[in-house]
């Protein structure tokens, strides 16, 4: 089964969008777009009535909140960034930052229990998570996480900046992921490389509202 992107154009190409219960990387250099695209695909989701969950540690939680507003049903957030502030976090759901691993796992569980039928998660972002942590700590957390959103019928994207950290750290959190998606400016554009599809660009264009095929 497939889940649509926000964007009919590149669903078309992906045979009716993202597989279900994959767990997917989205890699960019460091700016918007690989969040854009995120949000996009979870605000899909909640249109016909999926459960969304966020898991932030880069945004504020008024950023993400703007982006769904109007939703009947927004997503829910679970606030790693807010701590990182030292201010007290709007979500009801929040974790004391990017070591916090067994608190997150622990409070991700019991969302996921009380959430029938398919979901999408975004994970926002790995990268904080390997600034803060030992790499293969974040290797074996991110499998057992990867596993267990599976298991629950979740559709996750997480999200990488490129750049930041090893080849090696990069190559072994790819391992363990169903597929890539990664963005990249060349040409006074950005091209988009998916790996299920073989890796050929395809042109995007990013605005607040999302990224979408011209």
């Amino acid at each position: 089964m497939k889940q649509g992107t926000g964007d009919k154009k590149l669903d078309i190409l992906l045979d009716g969008g993202l597989d279900q219960k994959s767990n997917i990387l989205v890699v960019s250099p460091p700016g918007e777009i690989k969040k854009t695209f995120a949000l996009q695909f979870m605000r899909e989701g909640l249109s016909i009535g999926q459960t969304g969950i966020i898991i932030d540690y880069d945004t504020p939680i008024a950023d993400i909140e703007r982006f769904f507003s109007g939703a009947s049903n927004p997503p829910l957030i679970i606030d790693g960034y807010s701590w990182t502030l030292g201010s007290e976090s709007r979500s009801r759901y929040n974790v004391q930052g990017p070591t916090a691993l067994n608190d997150l796992s622990i409070l991700l569980s019991h969302i996921l229990e009380k959430s029938p039928g398919p979901k999408r998660v975004v994970f926002n972002s790995l990268s904080t998570l390997l600034l803060y942590n030992d790499p293969d700590t974040i290797y074996k957390f991110t499998q057992i996480i990867g596993a267990r959103l599976k298991n629950s019928d979740a559709t996750a994207l997480f999200l990488l900046e490129s750049g930041m950290h090893s080849d090696a750290s990069v190559t072994t959190i790819e391992h363990i992921m169903d597929d890539i998606i990664t963005f990249k400016y060349a040409g006074k554009s950005w091209k988009m490389r998916i790996r299920s599809m073989g890796d050929n660009p395809i042109t995007v264009e990013e605005s607040v509202e999302g990224v979408r095929i011209p």
